[in-house]
């Protein structure tokens, strides 16, 4: 198991040292469940040749965070929604 960037994904599956995770993850009792939990983008990059191959590694929330004193003093006030 190792932590990298999803670009040298295809290195380390050219070079054989990548097993496709397929196996593992259909024995999941909540396979789609556990794989919808993935931004949908992170996890098509993380295929090759139809197979899974690594999973992203963040699951997180999209947030932005901003600073209140910098927006208040620039008489700005902070959106409410991601359309805003």
């Amino acid at each position: 198991m190792a932590v990298l960037l999803a670009t040298n994904l295809y290195d380390l599956i050219n070079a054989d040292y990548i097993e496709p995770l397929d196996s593992y993850l259909n024995v999941l009792k909540d396979k789609n469940g556990y794989m919808d939990d993935f931004f949908k983008a992170f996890l098509e990059n993380s295929r090759y040749d139809g197979k899974v191959c690594c999973l992203p590694f963040q699951r997180s929330a999209v947030v932005m965070y901003y600073n209140k004193n910098l927006f208040k003093n620039a008489g700005l006030s902070a959106p409410d929604s991601w359309d805003s």
